[in-house]
């Protein structure tokens, strides 16, 4: 793999007022881009993936690690810079302490993206602790022992595959692409069982979600209940799905009044709302919570999951 650093651009220099779950200072937030360099390629299946990172800046430190990874839509909303997607839960969370890289997925490119979304997260982690792709203007340390994902639509069903959930492809059912190191997930619109990928024969068991061991934090628009990422409509349960098949332990769900499935980011372009400000406001406090207590070990932090910023009419559950 060729790794030039000269080609990354340390976009900009940020502080982060976000208030910390913890009540932890937040940190001044360095972000890195690889739009312009060599990025992290892996040849074997001929796939290239751009990301964005964000970190403490100045840190000497070691920090958990939290990968995102975007929804399909999201190349077509901001003018294919996917990984530009989230932004405001990349930030939150970098200066809650975090090293974040936003994964861009080639979903484009020859091969399935059920299988092949979650292969990248992993290669990511294999390039990250063979030391072939470090992040320039971070002086500190990722460990690489604490390690979550979190992911919005095509990439909560990402973050569910790296966590256990078994997916059926073409001669494979059932197959697992479980990714051990991966130690909680947050996903964020989740979808529920049949088929996903038309005539690739690609589909969801409806027991899909039974084998995830992981802790789950679920975060799901109430508005979105009905529908599929394309507006097509679903029974109500169809998104709540996964939640039912997971086995009891450490799984949270949050349903939150009104929003939709655009709603939990401003993906680049969308205008302002009520219900889109307190809907990305919830899952920035819930999910740096979580991943708070998951891979820091801020266990006092448990009892308050889901009720940060939680607005009126939201339903949360645990088991």
């Amino acid at each position: 793999m060729r790794h030039t650093l000269l080609g990354f651009g340390i976009a900009s220099l940020l502080w982060s007022t976000a208030p910390a779950p913890g009540q932890g200072a937040p940190a001044q937030v360095s972000e890195v881009d690889t739009a312009y360099m060599d990025d992290l390629h892996d040849p074997a299946r001929a796939r290239r993936l751009p990301l964005k990172a964000y970190f403490p800046r100045g840190s000497r430190s070691t920090h958990p690690l939290v990968i995102f990874s975007h929804g399909y839509a999201t190349n077509r909303l901001i003018n294919t810079v996917a990984r530009e997607a989230f932004r405001h839960l990349g930030t939150h969370l970098a200066a809650r302490g975090y090293v974040v890289i936003h994964l861009q997925h080639p979903d484009r490119v020859p091969g399935i993206p059920e299988a092949e979304r979650p292969r990248d997260v992993s290669f990511l982690l294999d390039a990250l602790a063979a030391q072939r792709f470090p992040l320039p203007g971070f002086g500190g340390q990722i460990d690489l022992r604490r390690v979550g994902h979190a992911g919005h639509s095509a990439g909560a069903h990402t973050a569910f595959a790296l966590a256990g959930a078994r997916i059926d492809l073409p001669g494979g059912p059932g197959t697992s692409l479980l990714d051990p190191r991966i130690r909680a997930i947050a996903p964020i619109s989740a979808r529920g069982s049949g088929e996903v990928g038309g005539p690739r024969g690609v589909s969801t068991p409806a027991d899909a979600w039974r084998s995830v061991q992981t802790p789950v934090f679920m975060t799901v628009g109430e508005a979105e209940l009905g529908f599929d990422a394309f507006g097509q409509p679903r029974p109500p349960s169809w998104r709540l799905e996964p939640w039912e098949a997971l086995p009891n332990g450490d799984k949270y769900l949050a349903v939150l009044p009104e929003a939709g499935h655009s709603d939990f980011d401003h993906h680049g372009r969308l205008p302002a709302s009520a219900i889109r400000t307190r809907s990305m406001a919830y899952v920035r406090e819930n999910i740096a919570a979580f991943f708070d207590v998951y891979l820091k070990g801020e266990d006092a932090l448990r009892v308050k999951l889901g009720e940060f910023a939680r607005p009126t009419g939201a339903r949360v559950a645990q088991k």
